[in-house]
C-alpha cells in the first residue's frame, strides 16, 4: 500500500479550521458588542449583521462537517479523499455570498462619504457581482466534475472569483481612503478622526484582500 501524504492538504485545512474557529469566536464576541451598544440604530444595519453572523455560523458548520466526513468518518480511505462533498461545494458558496454582502455595505458607504459618486460605486458593485457570479459558477461546476482530480477544469472560473473579489477590496480601500483624506479639515480633532476612519479603511480593505 503506497503511503499518502495529506500534510499539505488536509493537515493544512485542519489547522485552517481551528484559525478560523477562533476568528467566528472573536466574530461572535464583536456581534454581541454590537446589539449591546447599538440598540438604536437602524433596522436594516441590524438585519444584515445578524445575516452576516449567521452564514458564518452556518459556513463553519460546513467546515466542520467536510473535515469530519474526511478525517473521521472515511479515515484510511483513499477513495474518499479523491471525491467532493455538497458541503465543501457550498462553502464555496456560503463564503462568496458573505463577502458579497459586506462588499455591498461598503459599496454603499462610498455612495454617501463621495455624495453619490455612480462611476466609483458601479464597479465595486459590478466586481462584486462578478465575484459572486464566478464563485456561483464554481459550487455549481464542482457538483457535476465530483472528484479533486477533475477541478482544475474550473480553474480559471475560481482565479476569475479570487481576482474580482480582491479588484472590489481594492476600489473600496482606496476610494474611501481618497475621500477621507480629500476631506481633511484645518482643525486638529476632526483630522484626527480622519486618520482613524482611514486607518480603519486600510485595516478591513487591504488586509483582507
Amino acid at each position: 500500500m503506497p503511503s499518502l501524504t495529506i500534510d499539505n492538504t488536509l493537515g493544512a485545512a485542519f489547522l485552517g479550521l481551528v484559525f478560523a474557529t477562533a476568528l467566528y469566536g472573536m466574530l461572535t464576541l464583536q456581534t454581541y458588542i454590537y446589539y449591546q451598544h447599538y440598540p438604536t440604530d437602524r433596522p436594516t444595519l441590524k438585519s444584515l449583521i445578524a445575516i452576516l453572523w449567521l452564514m458564518n455560523t452556518f459556513h463553519m458548520i460546513l467546515l466542520v462537517l467536510t473535515l469530519y466526513h474526511y478525517l473521521i468518518r472515511n479515515f484510511g480511505s483513499y477513495e474518499a479523499l479523491a471525491v467532493t462533498t455538497w458541503e465543501l461545494n457550498i462553502h464555496v458558496f456560503t463564503n462568496c455570498f458573505i463577502a458579497f454582502l459586506v462588499q455591498l455595505f461598503f459599496a454603499l458607504r462610498v455612495w454617501k462619504v463621495s455624495e453619490g459618486n455612480r462611476a466609483l460605486t458601479g464597479l465595486i458593485v459590478f466586481f462584486a457581482c462578478c465575484a459572486l457570479g464566478f464563485g456561483s459558477t464554481t459550487t455549481i461546476k464542482s457538483f457535476s466534475l465530483l472528484r479533486f482530480s477533475r477541478l482544475p477544469q474550473i480553474e480559471w472560473i475560481v482565479g476569475m472569483s479570487l481576482g474580482s473579489t480582491a479588484v472590489c477590496d481594492i476600489l473600496i480601500t482606496m476610494g474611501l481612503c481618497y475621500l477621507l483624506n480629500r476631506s481633511r479639515t484645518h482643525f486638529k480633532r476632526t483630522d484626527s478622526i480622519i486618520n482613524t476612519l482611514i486607518a480603519y479603511s486600510l485595516c478591513t480593505g487591504l488586509l483582507t484582500t
